[in-house]
């Protein structure tokens, strides 16, 4: 019988291509790679994406970068050069020229306005966009500078106290404001920009022209300052239907060995007085190059001045100015109105705050030695301080013809009477007023006066001062003590209280406050920041630096704007 050994030699074969087969169809290794290979081409072309991308950014933020240079530069007023020129060199001197696609200027009909737009591409290879069909990323970049010549109204109220002698803080003051007029001031900005000059020490001079168009109880022609009451100066507008007093003539000097009229509480010189609404750079100039340091610090005087000259109310003054050949006819319409609520003004209206110190107090004579023609013209002649040193046989006697035209003879004189006390002492006791009589002072200049104790004392005058208008029959003198002369108008706590609430005002009606406190002390420093508009618009300066601060404020009003 014969074994057949194939069958089982089949059956495993089969067995085997059955478990080989299995084997194949569950094993998922093949399918993996196939994955893994299209994973990595996506996250390959992602990538190569990504690059591709910065790049292209890259290159059009540095093309926007100069074409924003270039219009900004092409929009400026004060260039006279071709705007494409002027564009297509920026281009040039960035290498990227070729890039440049169109530059179109526009310029207003009256000048005022210019706008400038260019437009840009860089397009760039791809090095992995290509995989899937692109072969060039563009780089775009657009914009337009606009600059308009904005009406502007400044108010440059500049401190001129007596310690800016020092340190010569007078002289880099004047460097600094001189060249802020003429960078705001010029014949790119006529008709467009007014500026008011206001100089200010212990008192603000209005001078008679601006003085005359407001209602004031007139005393005497010797200086022209306008006594505002406290509650003017929460707000910025001068009232004028309110009658206001002027300020008395005399000066708060004591230094009694001399007759110093060099600086009165309000200044005389007219390089001192306000320059409302000025276009004339030369004469601005001119005027900050005289002023000289004086008397005592009112911040709050100054500062009410320069904004009162920006509000609305202030046109009816202008016009009259503008009338009678005081301001540009140009500004006749100025200042211009505030913007309603919501609206945007076209006028920039801004206050320029300077000062090297504080306020501080401030004296006025008191009305009863301030009433007659006779008193005041004896102040406007002899200070304070010299009739606190009278001798025995002098006598400060003035007339009043010299200014208001009378031919009367006889002349009133206050601070002393002629001849000695009761004790026959050599000097008129002034301070404690025993000598309170009254006395008569003949052409010879023999004085004779009867004490309050009933005693008569007598002394010689002297002939030139008693004599003063030539044949005086006789002039009469009146003692008093040295304090009944004067009261106190302003304390240095008043002064501040005064200063915020016309600075609070002033910025509450949307003008802008620049403040510069040069080389004051912390008490200034603190109230000249709470005055200014913001931390922004504040610099604390000493030295030369006052000029750094002036061209940052006058690049802040004139800046070009920018429009993406």
């Amino acid at each position: 019988m014969l074994l057949n050994t194939s069958a089982p030699a089949r059956f495993l074969r089969a067995t085997r291509r059955r478990q080989m087969g299995r084997r194949f169809r569950d094993d998922e290794i093949g399918s993996m790679s196939i994955f893994s290979v299209f994973m990595f081409m996506t996250i390959l072309i992602l990538g190569g994406l990504g690059i591709d991308m910065m790049a292209a950014e890259l290159r059009r933020m540095k093309l926007q970068a100069t074409l924003d240079r270039a219009v900004l530069a092409a929009a400026s007023l004060s260039q006279g050069q071709d705007e494409e020129t002027i564009v297509r060199d920026y281009f040039a001197k960035s290498g990227m020229l070729e890039y440049l696609d169109r530059v179109t200027p526009f310029e207003s009909d009256d000048g005022n306005t210019k706008t400038v737009f260019a437009e840009a591409s860089a397009p760039r290879d791809s090095l992995f966009l290509k995989l899937v069909g692109v072969d060039q990323l563009k780089a775009p970049a657009k914009g337009t500078a606009t600059e308009t010549r904005n009406d502007v109204e400044i108010s440059l109220v500049l401190d001129i106290s007596g310690s800016m002698k020092d340190n010569q803080k007078l002289e880099n003051l004047q460097d600094a404001a001189s060249e802020f007029v003429r960078t705001m001031v010029n014949e790119n900005t006529r008709n467009r920009v007014s500026l008011s000059l206001v100089p200010y020490s212990e008192h603000v001079a209005a001078g008679p022209n601006l003085m005359n168009q407001l209602n004031v109880n007139l005393l005497h022609p010797y200086s022209w300052c306008v006594e505002f009451p406290d509650s003017e100066f929460g707000d910025i507008a001068l009232d004028r239907t309110l009658t206001y007093d002027q300020v008395p003539h005399f000066q708060w000097n004591f230094n009694g060995s001399t007759n110093a009229m060099d600086a009165p509480v309000c200044p005389q010189q007219s390089y001192e007085a306000i320059t409302p609404l000025s276009q004339d750079q030369q004469a601005l100039i001119d005027q900050i190059e005289a002023l000289q340091p004086r008397s005592g610090t009112a911040i709050f005087l100054g500062m009410k001045w320069g904004a009162a000259m920006l509000d609305p109310s202030f046109r009816g003054v202008t016009q009259a100015l503008v009338a009678a050949n005081v301001v540009d006819g140009a500004f006749v319409d100025r200042p211009v109105a505030f913007p309603a609520e919501g609206e945007e003004s076209t006028t920039y209206k801004t206050v320029v705050l300077m000062t090297d110190g504080k306020n501080d107090f401030s004296n006025r004579i008191k009305p009863a030695n301030y009433a007659t023609y006779d008193q005041r013209a004896l102040w406007a002649k002899y200070s304070l301080g010299y009739w606190a040193n009278f001798k025995s046989g002098q006598t400060t006697i003035k007339n009043t013809s010299e200014w208001n035209g009378s031919t009367e003879k006889t002349v009133v004189g206050i601070g002393g009477l002629l001849g000695a006390g009761s004790a026959a002492e050599d000097l008129v006791n002034v301070s404690n007023g025993l000598l309170n009589g009254v006395g008569v002072c003949s052409n010879n200049g023999i004085g004779v006066g009867l004490g309050l104790d009933g005693n008569q004392g007598s002394g010689i005058g002297n002939v030139d001062l008693c004599d003063i208008i030539g044949n005086a029959s006789a002039a009469t003198t009146y003692g008093y003590s040295f304090s009944d002369y004067y009261k106190q108008k302003y304390t240095a706590t008043l002064g501040d209280t005064l200063l915020q609430n016309i600075c609070t005002a002033a910025k509450d009606e949307g003008i802008i406050i620049w403040s510069i406190a040069f080389e004051t002390d912390e008490h200034g420093t603190s109230e000249m920041q709470k005055c200014a508009s913001s931390p922004n618009h504040f610099f604390d300066v000493e030295g030369t630096q006052i000029r750094t601060a002036f061209n940052q404020i006058a690049n802040q009003i004139k800046r070009l704007k920018l429009i993406n």
